[in-house]
């Protein structure tokens, strides 16, 4: 797929588009395609491809936002729209939420509890509310699902610990 951008509209003031903004929104815009190709996915590279997906971007990267976290947020606000776009947007973070899961868990659990399926459990149960949490950038999102899974963990633990034995 070749790269599309934008271009965007003029101000009430402005007669002319302005050129450094212009060539910079385009820039920006290839890159945000070029970051949902590589590092989200097909659903995702198809969503930026179109304009209008690329205008938000554009306004949180004027606002101070890195790439990574513009991106991420329009990719988490489209997710209500498009299950395959929430399903890139969530495994964007697995690599991150596997090596949480494995800290959280005690060694001596370990044994007891995969931690692969700690996290699938987890992300079963942030599956619904997805949309409804708020995304502010990549970081505070990781936290929130590390989090999460630190409560899923303390759960299974606590569990585990008043099954009877036999």
């Amino acid at each position: 797929m070749t790269d599309r951008i934008i271009a965007l509209p003029m101000t009430d003031q402005e007669s002319e588009p302005r050129t450094a903004d212009s060539a910079e929104a385009r820039e920006h815009a290839v890159e945000a395609l070029r970051f949902a190709r590589e590092r989200l996915g097909p659903a995702s590279e198809q969503l930026f491809s179109d304009p209008a997906a690329q205008v938000p971007v554009l306004a949180r990267l004027r606002a101070g936002y890195v790439l990574e976290d513009a991106v991420l947020a329009e990719a988490h606000r489209a997710a209500a729209q498009s299950p395959a776009v929430a399903d890139e947007f969530i495994a964007y973070f697995l690599r991150d939420l596997l090596r949480a899961g494995h800290r959280v868990q005690r060694s001596a659990m370990r044994r007891f509890l995969d931690t692969d399926d700690l996290v699938q459990s987890m992300l079963g149960d942030v599956w619904p509310e997805l949309c409804d949490v708020r995304f502010e950038t990549r970081g505070r999102f990781l936290a929130y699902l590390s989090q999460r899974l630190g409560w899923k963990a303390f759960d299974r633990s606590r569990a585990m610990q008043s099954r009877p034995e036999g």
